[in-house]
């Protein structure tokens, strides 16, 4: 429902989202066993205790020391800092950063999980905690006074965030598999309510914040004033917003505006705090907006983005499909664990501000300090009679139109990138080709050379619908000589929100605003569909197929809510419908 937002909500980027509590890291290195598991029995809490803030609210923590910060050596040592608002369990990678000499703090987030308080919803306070937890650390006789932040999802938007608040004695700065734009990374790909993720996300933490106060043991605090203090917490938790029904209200961009302040950014790249980001193009659609953040800001920063799902869990190469991990993210966590090292010894960052990403298809890394990076050039296919990809798109004279009855049991499956969020779970295209059978696709011919697609891909179709409003989604796909289909990327757009203000390098911008939103009204209209960035090196023989569907069960809302619907391309002419390829060179 899209109807007016009747009532003011001011909460902030705790919505930066993902559910990292559940995500299993492959630290192995080939033929050693995965570590898959989020706590490793070894991993215990040296000490669970509350942190007293500066207004009297309790926020629940463990504590994890090397043993040179021990007793008996007292070995005062730098400190991560995690701020979370799931549980305080530990991750594979706490591990490694202990053995890399850091102190561990996990601590939970007023008002969430096992912490008191009340969940701050104001944007002008979110994340100010970060100042007096960080006096807290400074003051612990194991803290040499250097402290970094880290975070993987939701954590990582909090480990952003202290950069604000933090000061000298914060260094660096970690976002791992983080949204940076939650109404169109996560909430509203496109418009389109992201119906199964706001659900179970919201029904998850909702959950953490009502179990984990009585299943946290500090220390120093006697049963009795524990259980009360846990009793206190769960009656404070139970006035924070249900994230599902809440957003569910909010479709247009305008509606989120105390939810996701646009300033925020621009504060934390001010800053001048040294920042790591880290993210995977698998990740729900999070490279677009880390990719967009980076290419905002100014600051000491560096972005890699790998085939990667939501935190790093599996690695997964569309165009390699006989690698079963083309590049796994422990390799890539040890560059980090190597910098963050280097920032808390108060090293300057000298590297160049960048984007090291890798390229499916190629097993390659590349760097770049812009997007798309220099040397790329659009090439256009248009759609054509026979359900063809006809390049050069110019060539295209004869128009036609051709009709597709919308089967909105399409799907990308339970286990798309819109899926991978709540708990990094595997990632898998392998249904692409049976879904491919009911959907309109227009494929090429085989390609003469291979092909490196670097950027933003785009698809500006001739549309209609006998429906007055319509959810498209868009496919790029490579297809195998032998048939298998090679999923590359996605875009969506719900046709009432098409109005553009623009192109940027991202593609084109569309306001997503209540004024701006228009019905259809069966008559052709321009829809404009940026895909979500992309690297791959498509081989020589592989044809390119766009497959569009209505419909995405499972992970979106359907539009519309009830009822058939027929859509109309057109195709061919001075208009027509055509895909607009980023291409770096062809081999």
């Amino acid at each position: 429902m899209r109807g007016r937002l009747r009532y003011a909500i001011a909460a902030s980027l705790v919505i930066l989202i993902g559910a990292g509590t559940a995500l299993g890291i492959d630290l192995s290195r080939g033929s050693g066993s995965a570590a898959t598991n989020l706590v490793n029995p070894s991993l215990f809490a040296q000490r669970s205790q509350y942190v007293t803030l500066s207004d009297s609210t309790k926020l629940a923590a463990n504590v994890l020391l090397p043993t040179s910060a021990s007793e008996p050596n007292h070995e005062r040592v730098p400190t991560i800092l995690r701020l979370t608002r799931y549980s305080l369990g530990w991750f594979q990678l706490d591990y490694v950063l202990r053995d890399a000499g850091f102190a561990i703090v996990n601590i939970n987030e007023r008002g969430t999980a096992a912490s008191l308080g009340h969940l701050q919803q104001n944007a002008d306070s979110y994340g100010a905690d970060s100042a007096d937890i960080i006096r807290w650390i400074v003051d612990q006789p194991w803290s040499d006074g250097n402290i970094a932040t880290y975070g993987i999802s939701n954590d990582g938007a909090l480990a952003a965030l202290a950069s604000i608040y933090g000061g000298h004695p914060l260094k660096a700065v970690a976002p791992l598999f983080m949204s940076t734009d939650v109404y169109l990374d996560v909430a509203y790909p496109g418009g389109i309510f992201s119906e199964w993720f706001t659900k179970h996300w919201s029904d998850f933490v909702r959950a953490i914040d009502l179990q984990q106060p009585v299943q946290f043991s500090p220390s120093g605090v006697g049963t009795e004033q524990a259980g009360a203090l846990a009793n206190e917490a769960i009656r404070e938790h139970l006035g924070n917003l249900n994230w599902y029904s809440t957003v569910k209200r909010m479709p247009f961009r305008g509606d989120w505006k105390t939810m996701s302040p646009p300033e925020i950014p621009a504060m934390i790249d001010r800053s001048g705090i040294p920042e790591y980001a880290i993210d995977g193009w698998w990740d729900n659609a999070f490279a677009r907006g880390t990719i967009a953040q980076f290419l905002a800001g100014k600051g000491l920063g560096q972005l890699t983005i790998g085939p990667w799902n939501h935190g790093g869990s599996q690695s997964l190469d569309p165009l390699q499909p006989q690698l079963s991990g083309p590049e796994p993210f422990y390799s890539e966590f040890e560059r980090l664990v190597a910098w963050l090292k280097a920032r808390v010894r108060s090293a300057p960052d000298t590297a160049w501000r960048h984007i090291r990403y890798y390229v499916l298809g190629e097993e390659k890394w590349r760097t770049t300090d812009t997007w798309p990076p220099p040397g790329a050039r659009t090439v256009k296919f248009s759609f054509a009679a026979g359900q063809r990809l006809a390049e050069p798109a110019r060539s295209i004279r004869r128009t036609g139109v051709d009709r597709y009855p919308v089967w909105f049991g399409a799907s990308s499956g339970p286990s798309s990138r819109w899926h991978t969020g709540l708990g990094g779970t595997p990632v898998s295209f392998d249904n692409r080709r049976s879904q491919d059978k009911r959907l309109l696709t227009y494929t090429s011919s085989p390609l003469a050379k291979a092909t490196l697609i670097t950027g933003t891909p785009s698809v500006s179709l001739d549309f209609s619908s006998t429906s007055k409003d319509a959810a498209v989604f868009i496919y790029l796909e490579a297809v195998a000589p032998g048939g298998k289909v090679a999923y590359l990327t996605e875009g969506e757009l719900r046709a009432s929100d098409r109005a553009t203000s623009g192109v940027d390098a991202l593609g084109p911008v569309h306001p997503f605003t209540r004024e701006a939103a228009r019905p259809l009204a069966g008559v052709p209209v321009d829809l404009e569909i940026g895909l979500l960035p992309i690297a791959a090196r498509v081989p020589a023989g592989y044809r390119l197929r766009i497959a569009i569907a209505g419909a995405d069960a499972g992970s979106f809302e359907r539009v519309p809510a009830h009822g058939p619907a027929t859509f109309t391309i057109g195709r061919g002419g001075s208009r027509g419908s055509f895909l607009s390829l980023p291409v770096m060179g062809r081999q």
